[in-house]
């Protein structure tokens, strides 16, 4: 089938180095690393003891364990990674389960915790424990909470990156993850076709399809370059 031919298992491309061109995202993982580098550097000279705190994704003091989905999140990374790996590049399944791995990455917004309190400390703020507070909206009428999706999370990272003078940083937050896949797998607003993936838009908006050799890169910049990649996990 068409998508067997040019699919990795949505963390790595290729076995390629910084210096291999035909990675066609290295340039994006060598920003994301230097970024991500300047952020801790900053953090840590502005408060070392935030700088630690914000280590510790959804720190809410004491808890048992089990309850913390950042942590939760990183062993949903490796099963998910096994997961493909075990599966046949020529099943269409190992698509859907690789589109399920690309959206548990993108919605681990426990674990996005430690950026955007990495930008707190930075600025002098503290160390909140609740940083997306201010995302969160309530129901009309029931009043329970409406937590923000990754597009949301990931506009307010980028915009406070900027705000801090961290634009190699915010430009990482922008190009880790595509909003159109993102809703699209949310939604169940797409059809895998021989072509490639159509997002179908249905509810408004101009149809896209991201053909199968789009595909990967795509899928692997946003899984490979968040805090989730590590050498251990290759």
């Amino acid at each position: 089938m068409p998508w067997g031919d040019h699919m990795s298992d949505g963390t790595d491309s290729g076995n390629s180095t910084s210096s291999d061109i035909s990675e066609p995202n290295q340039p994006f993982y060598d920003k994301a690393i230097r970024a991500l580098r300047e952020l801790f550097e900053k953090a840590k000279a502005a408060h070392e003891l935030h700088f630690v705190m914000a280590l510790m994704p959804e720190f809410r003091g004491a808890q048992d364990a089990g309850w913390n989905t950042a942590e939760e999140a990183v062993q949903a990374y490796d099963q998910y990674t096994a997961l493909v790996k075990s599966l046949s590049k020529d099943e269409i399944a190992r698509v859907r389960v690789i589109l399920a791995f690309y959206m548990h990455v993108a919605e681990g917004s426990g674990f996005y915790e430690m950026p955007k309190k990495m930008l707190l400390t930075v600025q002098g703020r503290g160390n909140n424990i609740y940083p997306f507070r201010s995302l969160v909206k309530r129901h009309e009428k029931t009043g329970r909470a409406i937590a923000p999706n990754a597009n949301r999370i990931m506009k307010d990272l980028m915009g406070h990156a900027y705000e801090v003078g961290l634009e190699e940083l915010a430009e990482v937050f922008k190009e880790a993850f595509d909003p159109d896949v993102r809703n699209a797998i949310a939604h169940a607003d797409y059809v895998l076709a021989e072509e490639g993936m159509r997002l179908r838009k249905r509810n408004g908006g101009q149809p896209r399809v991201i053909t199968w050799d789009e595909f990967d890169p795509l899928i692997c910049r946003g899984n490979k370059s968040l805090f989730f990649h590590s050498p251990d996990r290759q």
